[in-house]
């Protein structure tokens, strides 16, 4: 698995109990991801102590670092699921991060507008590679709380890591290369300051909301109806 993908799975899986973080960004980060020819973009907004992602299907997520919970909204049933933290599954960060070697360049590039630090990382399997610009104070909170689900702040984590995501670390560039150093995929962002509206975070008018308890007890309910075969 190349950094990007890395990086991206491990922000949403650092525990609750992650040092707070300023919060101060609001606005949207459109990243343009370029791979085999097809261009797709993909959404984030950050509010105070929320973030929400935007998928190409219509649907997304919102995480709400005070409430400690999220919303996975989907458009097509206009369904929301309302999901607390500590119900998501953590992960094993340290299985997660094995065989993946990464560099702090002490190198920086702008990447629109925001200066960003570049990192490169090696994987020892394929030897894949991966370059990242990170920009910092762009992460909130919510970012950070992600499928918490058990994992205490940065325990288990890398110190190259830490130090990528501290002070609301966000990539802003990424390029990840096979091993013969082809460039495989490509992602650049535009940042974008400016006031959200707060319905941006919250579920859609008329949309039927259920929390995840009541869910898992109806499908369990809708199984055992079918008739066995």
């Amino acid at each position: 698995m190349n950094m990007t993908k890395l990086v991206l799975a491990g922000l949403m899986s650092l525990g609750l109990s992650v040092p707070a973080f300023a919060g101060s960004f609001e606005g949207v980060v459109t990243m343009k991801e370029t791979s085999d020819g097809e261009a797709t973009l993909k959404r984030t907004y950050f509010k105070g102590d929320k973030m929400r992602e935007d998928h190409s299907d219509g649907d997304y997520m919102v995480w709400d670092a005070a409430k400690k919970e999220g919303l996975i909204v989907d458009a097509k049933k206009r369904t929301v699921i309302v999901m607390p933290w500590p119900d998501v599954k953590s992960v094993d960060a340290k299985k997660m991060f094995e065989g993946t070697t990464v560099t702090k360049t002490g190198k920086s590039d702008k990447v629109s507008g925001y200066t960003c630090e570049i990192y490169l990382s090696k994987d020892q399997e394929d030897n894949n590679s991966s370059e990242l610009c990170v920009a910092k104070g762009i992460g909130n909170a919510a970012m950070f709380g992600i499928m918490g689900g058990g994992i205490s702040g940065f325990g288990g984590y890398p110190a190259w890591f830490r130090d990528l995501v501290k002070d609301g670390g966000f990539p802003l560039r990424h390029i990840d290369r096979d091993e013969s150093g082809k460039v495989e995929s490509r992602g650049d962002a535009t940042v974008e300051a400016k006031r959200l509206d707060e319905s941006l975070f919250a579920a859609p008018a008329g949309y039927t909301v259920t929390d995840r308890a009541t869910m898992l007890k109806q499908t369990g309910e809708e199984m055992r109806k079918r008739p066995s075969r």
